[in-house]
């Protein structure tokens, strides 16, 4: 949705710009689009179909611009995601960027740097690009402002807002005897499972739905197999424990679905009356709990240090999920009860708004 949400921006700013992608992520894209009701032509008319890898694709944007009669114009290369630049790579093509007067930019993860190890993929990655010539931007998804990152990364990092499609859920009557509460994404313990299933062990009478890609991993506690000589053993056990434990749990149920597109997914969340994100596990932001909260469907989420957390605490404090919340049945029901009462929309940047920001910043070159 990110990618789609960007050309389209580019196209209402009147962008100059050509998608190299793969037919299969064409297809992906345009009918994204037909969902949003958006017109999908300027696709097909700026797009380069090629199954290259990263070298050759590269070596074919340069070729265009060397080719190109507008010499005047400003160009850069604009990476979706920081983890389709292969470095190593992007390093032999500097000399030929500067030459060509080429610049790029990408979306980058950077919670873990921020909040938790500055000895990070992230922080390699960052380092990589104060270092970089020719670099312009490097947008990333956090609560904590430019100000927070050291001081030679400062003059290229942009906070991007989180823009999210959403459709309105309709205002109901909410009965709490017939609650659905629903966790969607992997299904992994590192992504709050095991809360999840606890929940749905002590409140019988609240349905829990596993919505997503569930994980036939043998590993389900990575912190355990740190544990020498007993690690893996216990990870087995506990995994063994769990996957037993579940059948017996009947009012919890799981649904491996795959959504087409964003309107699909909407649908699916305003059919639940809350979600559940565990956003204490992981340090970045979450896109399904600000997504939800527009649409209209509170979210029962855990406090810790993550930008997920700063976000929940802005826009829906009454969901944070206390530690009498998770062992007291009785006080849960009670918090569900009053949260499914939530109907107003959190504010969030509408599409004008971020195509702007993002444009602004994308093309005010370093």
């Amino acid at each position: 949705m990110q990618l789609v949400a960007d050309l389209m921006a580019m196209q209402l700013h009147e962008i100059d710009f050509c998608l190299y992608t793969t037919e299969s992520t064409q297809l992906s894209i345009k009918n994204e689009l037909t969902s949003l009701g958006v017109a999908n032509k300027f696709i097909d008319k700026n797009s380069y179909i090629s199954s290259k890898d990263f070298n050759a694709t590269i070596k074919t944007i340069i070729e265009s611009i060397e080719t190109s009669s507008e010499e005047d114009l400003r160009k850069q290369i604009y990476f979706p995601w920081w983890d389709l630049i292969q470095l190593n790579d992007l390093k032999k093509f500097e000399t030929i960027f500067i030459t060509n007067s080429i610049k790029w930019s990408t979306i980058a993860h950077v919670s873990t740097h921020l909040r938790v190890n500055k000895l990070s993929r992230e922080t390699s990655f960052l380092e990589y690009a104060s270092k970089s010539l020719t670099l312009n931007k490097v947008f990333y998804w956090d609560s904590l402002p430019e100000s927070s990152f050291e001081t030679n990364f400062r003059f290229f990092v942009v906070k991007l807002p989180e823009y999210h499609f959403h459709t309105r859920k309709k205002d109901s009557i909410h009965s709490p005897r017939n609650v659905r509460i629903g966790f969607f994404g992997r299904q992994s313990i590192e992504r709050g499972k095991l809360i999840f299933l606890w929940l749905a062990l002590i409140n019988p009478t609240i349905k829990f739905v596993g919505m997503g890609d569930f994980i036939d991993s043998k590993i389900f506690f990575r912190r355990l197999i740190r544990i020498p000589l007993l690690g893996y053993k216990l990870n087995f056990i506990l995994r063994k424990f769990i996957m037993r434990l579940q059948p017996w749990i009947k009012n919890y149920s799981e649904a491996y679905l795959y959504f087409n597109n964003q309107k699909e997914f909407n649908q699916s969340l305003i059919s639940f009356d809350a979600i559940f994100v565990a956003g204490h596990l992981l340090p970045y932001s979450s896109g399904v709990a600000l997504q939800s909260l527009a649409c209209g469907v509170p979210v029962i989420w855990t406090s810790g240090n993550s930008a997920h957390s700063d976000q929940m605490k802005k826009h829906f404090p009454i969901g944070r999920l206390r530690i009498v919340d998770r062992f007291i049945p009785f006080v849960f029901y009670l918090k569900v009860k009053k949260i499914i009462q939530f109907s107003n929309p959190t504010p969030i940047f509408d599409f004008n708004s971020y195509a702007s920001t993002l444009i602004t910043k994308l093309i005010s070159l370093n």
